[in-house]
């Protein structure tokens, strides 16, 4: 019959989409109270954001047995399935329950230098648990839970209420992320199981016992069943990304060199934590500096509403060389490769209206990238080049210098428009491109009265 029961459990399962890990051994140990192990398997639900089955391996991650692969900012329903949380106590080697189930959940994730991270831990006495991942990485989830019980005495009566249990006869789960003893040992309610025997649920993840309770001359004893599994949480975010141009006009100092320049964009960033917004100032010679960035907005939204933030600070005039304010605006995150799940977000001139420089005014450009806000600013390949012909614009004494305007372009047909094009890429393939106008403009430093030449 047990293993009728057992062979039912997993034909449930894996009909319901679920992956599962075990806990292999069953020990017993002896105390005041004796102390016995029994087996638990723990199991995430398919939910959207749940790796496909070819797809598991296709990051190079091996998914042996225990382990799952999932992608990042899902939220992944976890149940355990024990005898414990049943009402059926002959299953565990007790004679009855003397107490409700004790439930705790314990995620965990793994650093850089090997060590475990606790980041939560939770005692919900419940069979069930919601988990969401929210950046990539090593993650381990782990159930406990233990039960009093009695081997021996006489029947009795026990009380009843919330996690109590009841050999009533019925079989029925009325609540979630409990389990009822049916006699047929199907998987009901949430994924959970049941085992030969009686019991009503009667909340969520309790149950009451009805029939029996504490008796003279039994033996206390205590039941434990715990698991870990190893999550694999993957990369779905594209890099933000972030351009610097700086002028060298009026009071700025112009870096000494394009590395000069990284070094104070990525002190800063830096001291931002990568993160920047339409709010972000930066400091010293880089206060003045137009920055264009694309970054992850709402951070760890959920897997199929990935959306980024355009931003463009700085230096930005209308068509009269008066200066105006541009807010970010927002692009919606697109799959790449379905295959590998990757993302990529793309800025065009649809979504800012470029990028603005004055003519004879010397500048630098510099491009940095950072990924989910883990790794330090990492240098991002840029041209600019001419918008029809693809021609990358060359330097003068290694600064970019204009002396034609061509902006408003309706009054420059002569002169050819110019983009601004970068790409940045993390390492499993997900992507920021960005091919924007740069404008070259008619104005001297006395812009913010509206003068112009």
């Amino acid at each position: 019959m047990k293993r009728r029961l057992l062979l039912g459990l997993l034909v449930v399962m894996v009909m319901a989409g679920t992956w599962f890990c075990y806990a292999d051994k069953e020990t017993s140990g002896t105390s005041k109270a004796k102390t016995t192990s029994v087996s638990m398997n723990l199991t995430f639900g398919t939910v959207a954001g749940m790796m496909e089955s070819n797809f598991r391996n296709s990051r190079g991650e091996d998914s042996d047995k225990g382990t799952f692969n999932v992608l990042e900012d899902g939220i992944y329903p976890g149940k355990e399935n024990t005898v414990l949380y049943t009402s059926n106590a002959k299953a565990a080697g007790l004679d009855k329950f003397t107490s409700p189930p004790n439930i705790t959940w314990t995620v965990k994730r793994e650093s850089a230098d090997g060590t475990d991270l606790l980041m939560s831990t939770d005692n919900t006495n419940m069979a069930k648990n919601d988990t969401m991942f929210p950046d990539p990485g090593i993650y381990k989830v782990e159930n406990d839970g233990s039960r009093s019980g009695e081997e021996g005495g006489q029947e009795g009566s026990a009380p009843t209420g919330d996690g109590s249990t009841s050999d009533s006869g019925s079989g029925d789960t009325t609540g979630d992320g409990s389990t009822s003893d049916s006699g047929s040992g199907d998987t009901t309610g949430d994924g959970l199981t049941s085992d030969s025997g009686s019991g009503d649920t009667t909340g969520d993840g309790s149950t009451s016992d009805s029939g029996s309770g504490a008796t003279p001359g039994g033996s206390a004893q205590t039941v434990t069943a715990s698991n870990l599994c190893t999550v694999i949480v993957h990369d779905i975010t594209a890099p933000n990304l972030f351009a610097l141009f700086q002028e060298g006009v009026g009071a700025i100092e112009l870096a000494k060199s394009e590395e000069d320049l990284k070094k104070q964009f990525e002190d800063q960033l830096t001291e931002l934590g990568g993160k920047m917004d339409v709010e972000t100032k930066l400091t010293g010679n880089l206060k003045a500096a137009s920055i264009l960035g694309v970054v992850e907005t709402p951070k760890d939204a959920p897997i199929d509403q990935k959306t980024a933030a355009v931003v463009l600070m700085g230096t930005m005039f209308d068509k009269d060389g008066h200066q105006i304010n541009e807010e970010g605006k927002k692009v919606t995150a697109n799959i790449l490769d379905k295959a590998q799940e990757t993302r990529i977000i793309t800025v065009g001139a649809e979504s800012v209206s470029g990028v603005f420089v004055r003519r004879n005014v010397p500048f630098l450009v510099i491009a940095k990238q950072t990924d989910n806000d883990l790794a330090g600013p990492k240098d991002v390949t840029y041209t600019i080049q001419e918008k029809e012909t693809g021609k990358e614009v060359a330097k003068t004494d290694g600064a970019y210098l204009f002396r034609v305007a061509n902006y408003p372009h309706e009054n420059y047909q002569d002169q050819p428009e110019y983009v601004f094009v970068a790409s940045s890429i993390d390492k499993v393939g997900n992507k920021t491109t960005i091919n924007v106008p740069l404008n070259i403009v008619n104005t001297q430093a006395s812009f913010e009265a509206g003068k112009t030449e």
